[in-house]
């Protein structure tokens, strides 16, 4: 059954990824992460307004009514054998067979998993519903400041599959894959083997471009979702950027799924939106020109108005459905973000916690010294040769603006949050939490700087010229061969301390000791967490190792 729920599964999401190539002229690289956040939003609208079946069943039918037409009709049969051909459509279908393969005997092993997102999952599988008070979850104080939004997309592709730990697992990485594929939209041609080659290894190193020895993506942990989310955002509206209204409406689902993963996502909402103006205003003139003072005017507003608005709706609904579904109310979370906490003032110097968070992203580790400072320094000196020609590749500047960007902001906002919101204890002896939030700032530059480095390698300047200027480059194949290669061992350098952690610290051994610990696996002191939904199994042994947590064996109770 397990075979067909997931082969049923992937024809729904290609179901919808070729009606949306039949009815909009968009790189089929880029649908794949907009099908699935549109469910994802479509799910949690659904929970917010207490219909949530009832939304995972329409989701279902649309998606399996829309494969069958892409058979039978013939525009969307046309749309369907195009969209195959696409390098990005085939690395997610290789990838979801591939994650259907190996992950569904996954089990719980990250704190986190145990502390809020895998408990959310259970218990949205428990009740049918978003939890509330009485819920597991309630009484942890933390579901009041985590919007279910992958909880959303785990429910409705485990609501086929059957909820399982490892389902789950399955289910999340799937979306991460959705995203992942977007990294290939930038490929104008098939044939071009080499972007596609390098284009994957970028996927692939967003695994392990965090640099922990735990390997997230075997979790239910968001950063690397909401890291590859916003780099799928970003990378659709600029390889779009002439078609500016229709790649932000597209966008919008993706950029606001991003914001409600965890409250960081909301700064790279900002971020999306700072991006669009900037491209408003790089465009005016021409725009201008082309449609007239008004008309370009409007427009514009609208690019910006459609994910705004979207997310401000969405945004309202979820604080009015805490406040009836939580009799305490958004401010009683732990790491709720509120103007009370704001004007106590800080908890402690926010000279010295900048310092602290300045050393600790740009000095203290070597794997993130070197994506940022090493990225960094490729791309400026690529954008000074381009300057000395004359020839600035714009891709290139966009995304190593917007992911320095994304770093700078995630810096400051960070500084604000350990001064203002974060108990002092948890940021005297190492900044809590750190890793993992300037790691998603982290994923979404390194993201956004090796797309724009593989986009100028295989547009300028060598791409084509021997074609075009005859005997003038005639070295130029063997060249784009030289940096080709050259581009991909940066790209497998800097992510071989996470793959080389991964291998050594924790990931193998997270894996070897998970299989070891016999299901179900509870969490002490909390609901149990487990692949079966069976309240009265008893619990596994006090002194049984059930996670391991940047590599460390924990037998102690999560509190």
């Amino acid at each position: 059954m397990y075979v067909v729920a997931a082969l049923l599964l992937l024809m729904e999401l290609m179901g919808y990824v070729s009606a949306i190539c039949a009815c909009v002229r968009i790189q089929s690289s880029f649908v794949p992460a907009v099908v699935t956040t549109t469910i994802t939003l479509f799910v949690f609208s659904g929970g917010m307004l207490g219909c949530l079946d009832a939304a995972v069943l329409v989701a279902h039918i649309g998606g399996i009514v829309l494969f069958i037409c892409s058979i039978v009709l013939r525009k969307l049969r046309n749309a369907f054998l195009r969209v195959l051909r696409d390098p990005g459509i085939v690395f997610f279908c290789v990838g979801a067979v591939l994650i259907f393969v190996l992950l569904p005997n996954a089990t719980y092993s990250h704190y986190d998993d145990f502390s809020h997102w895998g408990t959310i999952v259970k218990d949205m599988f428990s009740s049918h519903s978003f939890p509330g008070d009485g819920s597991t979850v309630s009484r942890i104080g933390l579901f009041a400041n985590y919007p279910p939004a992958t909880a959303s997309f785990v429910y409705w592709a485990d609501s086929l599959l059957k909820y399982t730990e490892g389902h789950a697992i399955v289910a999340q990485n799937i979306l991460l894959l959705s995203a992942l594929s977007a990294l290939f939209g930038g490929i104008r041609r098939p044939l071009f083997a080499g972007e596609i080659v390098l284009c994957t290894m970028i996927a692939l190193g967003f695994l392990f471009v965090i640099g922990d020895s735990f390997p997230l993506f075997l979790s239910l942990l968001t950063d690397i979702v909401m890291g590859a989310l916003v780099v799928a955002a970003i990378s659709l509206v600029v390889f779009n950027r002439y078609k500016l209204l229709r790649s932000a409406l597209l966008a919008t689902p993706v950029i606001v799924v991003a914001a409600f993963v965890k409250d960081n996502g909301k700064l790279y909402l900002a971020l999306f939106l700072l991006a669009l103006v900037a491209l408003l205003l790089v465009q005016r003139k021409s725009q201008i020109a082309q449609l007239g003072k008004r008309k370009a005017f409007w427009k514009g507003l609208l690019c910006v108005a459609i994910p705004s608005v979207v997310f401000l709706v969405l945004n309202t609904m979820w604080g009015m459905h805490v406040d009836s579904a939580f009799a305490a109310g958004f401010d009683s979370g732990k790491f709720a973000v509120s103007a009370e906490k704001l004007l106590q003032g800080p908890t402690q110097s926010i000279v010295a916690v900048a310092k602290r968070v300045m050393y600790e992203a740009f000095f203290l580790k070597l794997s993130r010294s070197a994506i940022f400072w090493g990225l960094n320094t490729v791309v400026i000196l690529i954008l000074v040769v381009e300057w000395r020609r004359g020839a600035i590749r714009s891709d290139l500047a966009c995304f190593a603006l917007i992911g320095n960007g994304a770093i700078f902001i995630t810096c400051f906002a960070l500084v604000i949050l350990y001064s203002f919101f974060m108990p002092a204890a948890e940021s005297k002896a190492e900044l809590a939490g750190f890793t993992r939030y300037y790691g998603t700032a982290l994923l979404i530059f390194y993201g956004l700087a090796c797309r724009g480095i593989v986009s100028w390698l295989y547009c300028c300047p060598f791409r084509g010229y021997a074609e075009q200027r005859g005997s003038a480059y005639p070295n130029a194949k063997r060249k784009r061969i030289a940096m080709s290669i050259g581009a991909g061992s940066l790209i497998f350098l800097l992510a071989l301390p996470g793959l080389y952690l991964f291998a050594t610290g924790g990931g193998l051994g997270q894996l070897e000791k998970s299989a070891i610990v016999s299901k179900p696996t509870y969490s002490k002191l909390r609901e149990p967490i487990s692949s079966v939904l069976n309240p009265q199994a008893s619990p596994i042994p006090s002194d049984v190792v059930i996670s391991v947590y940047y590599g460390k064996e924990i037998n102690e109770s999560y509190t």
